[in-house]
């Protein structure tokens, strides 16, 4: 993809191309159909993502040609994901949803949006200290100090990620939280695991693993790459459920307002304890842990790991789960006017979405919501 394409999908994505730009662009689509090439192959970085569908850009070229304002292109339903490009677009060219139950096709008028709630931008994170001081990251220089903690020094590094550096032979405990409306953050302990906090998540760990086993506990969701000791057990507590590893990559995710723990295992294995319960996972499989331990084969690993890499990924989602996820990120309350309506969605939206253009995704799945004096009002 060259610079003047990338510039001219820019412009569209704001809606101000100007009827020449349009032309080019869709003679650029033309071009790769005529050729038989896909939209992958026109990528401008490995991260980069997008989803096209041949449908929508057929509905692309005939609005040009007739002279018809362009339109988001989130309006399709389920449909075949065939190529990719920049993440910057993934707010309208990649993002579709689909709704399992029909409803009214009255949608909230988009006027009534007062005021947009823009994604977190930075991380907002805190850690406090074994003494109980709390340090607030975001006001911390990238590749300095942030606290020396016995003869263990923690530091922030040029990417954001927080590092322990030292050993020690005394307990002591931080913890590492991470607030609704917060970015992602990155932890590496002492012994050289790393965690992933998403938004509304703690960590509480030690300075440095002393004794035979490594232990940590976490609230909300997190990630873990654990470093591999086959003489120190890693465990992972949260809410009444124990998960032992060695060495292992796995997600688990235990808000409050969930009906269960999920666990999911990336690679390695892990024995999930839940009192008298007790069963070790393999990788693709996850434990859905409530009273009892159920586990679903073929977990669907994209979607889960999605918040890492930068989307909220939906499928089979509810109402209620969506709105839990989106109050989170953005920090704003959900309101619901009637009862919670019964629907399920599927899609993918780059977290980089600002709220009212999710919003409008919504609205265009019949999904009537409205974003209103900084919170997100459903009726």
């Amino acid at each position: 993809m060259n610079k003047q394409i990338l510039e001219i999908l820019t412009k569209y994505q704001n809606a101000t191309c100007s009827d020449a730009e349009l032309k080019l662009l869709d003679e650029w689509y033309h071009q790769l159909e005529i050729s038989n090439q896909t939209i992958s192959n026109q990528t401008i970085n490995d991260n980069d993502v997008v989803i096209f569908t041949d449908s929508m850009l057929k509905e692309f070229r005939e609005k040009v040609g007739q002279g018809v304002k362009i339109i988001p292109f989130y309006r399709q339903p389920i449909f075949r994901m065939v190529a990719a490009a920049s993440v910057l677009f993934v707010i309208f060219f990649g993002t579709y949803f689909y709704v399992t139950k029909p409803s009214s096709k009255t949608l909230v008028n988009q006027s009534i949006v007062k005021k947009d709630v823009m994604a977190p931008s930075s991380s907002k994170a805190t850690i406090t200290l074994a003494n109980g001081q709390i340090v607030a990251l975001d006001g911390i220089s990238s590749g300095t100090l942030v606290a020396s903690q016995g003869a263990v020094n923690v530091m922030k590094t040029e990417d954001g990620q927080i590092v322990y550096k030292g050993t020690s032979k005394q307990i002591a405990y931080n913890t590492l939280y991470n607030p609704r409306g917060s970015k992602v953050i990155s932890l590496r302990l002492n012994d050289g695991s790393i965690v992933w906090l998403n938004s509304q998540s703690s960590i509480r760990y030690p300075v440095a693993f002393v004794g035979d086993e490594r232990q940590v506990e976490i609230t909300g969701e997190a990630y873990f790459e654990v470093a591999k000791n086959l003489t120190k057990k890693f465990i992972v507590a949260s809410n009444g459920l124990n998960i032992e590893v060695l060495g292992t990559h796995f997600n688990v995710n235990s808000y409050n307002d969930n009906k269960n723990i999920k666990v999911t295992l990336l690679e390695g294995s892990v024995k999930i304890i839940k009192g008298a319960g007790t069963f070790i996972l393999k990788p693709g499989q996850q434990a859905q842990v409530a009273n009892e331990i159920q586990v679903l084969n073929g977990a669907n690993i994209e979607s889960v790991m999605a918040w890492k890499n930068g989307f909220f990924s939906f499928s089979g989602t509810s109402v209620e789960e969506l709105m839990n996820i989106l109050g989170r990120w953005y920090n704003v309350e959900i309101v619901f006017n009637k009862s919670i309506p019964n629907r399920q969605f599927g899609g993918q939206i780059a977290t980089s979405a600002n709220l009212s253009q999710v919003v409008k995704v919504l609205n265009e799945s019949e999904l009537k919501c409205a974003l209103l004096n900084g919170k997100l009002v459903i009726d």
